[in-house]
């Protein structure tokens, strides 16, 4: 016997995925991002679930603002964990609280261990080798080559031959002993 899909409200559907924990947090237990944050479908269209349960709570979102988890848990969606800001708000909770994910300054890993990025040659889109690179420099610096006969000799855009040249691409070689 085929079977037969009767619709489902809204709230039913969504709380049904939603399973209370001891500490007060309702966690999501279907499909969640990379982040954590979960996913629901309504009407079409992906939301996220914490979104959808700060309405179903009861909440009210104006236009350009995001809801904030006061419990740090981007599953959580407990609506009395969640509240309605702006994204600046939203940044400077996490900022406050140390969830900053992106390590900055001196701490960034690429201050850290720069030998391990993809610089260069070593990168899986390069052109280029670091010889072309110091050849292109000198020629230009010398007077040698403009830069559109520099582009048709490497079968690059005068802005990528530009860029080169000026060292705002390929700077790690400019720092290299001569």
């Amino acid at each position: 016997m085929p079977r037969i899909y009767t619709k489902q409200p809204l709230a039913e559907r969504f709380w049904s995925k939603v399973e209370k924990t001891g500490d007060g947090c309702w966690l999501w237990t279907a499909y969640k991002t990379s982040e954590g944050y979960g996913a629901f479908r309504v009407g079409g269209v992906i939301e996220k679930a914490h979104r959808v349960a700060f309405v179903l709570g009861g909440g009210v979102l104006a236009t350009g603002q995001v809801v904030m988890h006061i419990c740090d848990r981007p599953s959580c969606c407990n609506p009395d964990h969640l509240r309605a800001g702006t994204i600046q708000e939203n940044n400077l909770d996490r900022d406050q609280k140390g969830r900053q994910r992106t390590p900055r300054g001196e701490v960034h890993y690429a201050r850290q261990s720069p030998d391990r990025l993809a610089r260069g040659m070593r990168h899986g889109c390069a052109l280029l080798t670091d010889a072309d690179v110091l050849a292109i420099r000198q020629r230009y610096r010398a007077g040698d080559a403009r830069l559109k006969d520099l582009a048709q000799e490497y079968s690059m855009s005068i802005t990528t031959i530009h860029e080169i040249v000026s060292g705002q691409t390929w700077r790690h070689l400019l720092t290299l002993p001569t």
